[in-house]
């Protein structure tokens, strides 16, 4: 069961000639928290996502396996929740597909999640 595109999504070239949607198509609107403000970055993996503000400050949502939310536990949220771990505004994110990276304002690289295979730089 999918739902039609937003008009406001143009040139998005998802739907089949028959009017069909692929099952693999799904443009949705993600809520953001007003208060969040002006998102400078967007990353994803295939399971999870971080958005970066203007102020330096992180959220995360989706599946929290092996702790790549950096939420403290590994629960799916599927709200954005603030990363509160980071005392120095952070100036860039990514996601590996078991992991997460960011640097901060004070050129520190903090990496979270998996680390079973070597993700986070670690033994």
């Amino acid at each position: 069961d999918h739902r039609p595109i937003p008009s406001d999504i143009k040139g998005m070239k998802t739907q089949r000639k028959d009017g069909k949607f692929p099952s693999y198509v799904a443009a949705t609107e993600i809520q953001v928290p007003r208060e969040f403000g002006e998102i400078v970055q967007i990353t994803v993996s295939n399971n999870h996502m971080l958005i970066l503000n203007k102020d330096g400050i992180v959220a995360a949502m989706g599946s929290g396996i092996g702790g790549v939310l950096g939420l403290g536990d590994e629960e799916r949220i599927d709200n954005f929740e603030v990363l509160e771990a980071f005392t120095n505004p952070i100036r860039n994110i990514a996601c590996g597909e078991t992991f997460s990276v960011a640097t901060c304002s004070m050129g520190k690289v903090w990496v979270w999640g998996r680390g079973d295979v070597g993700e986070l730089g670690m033994k």
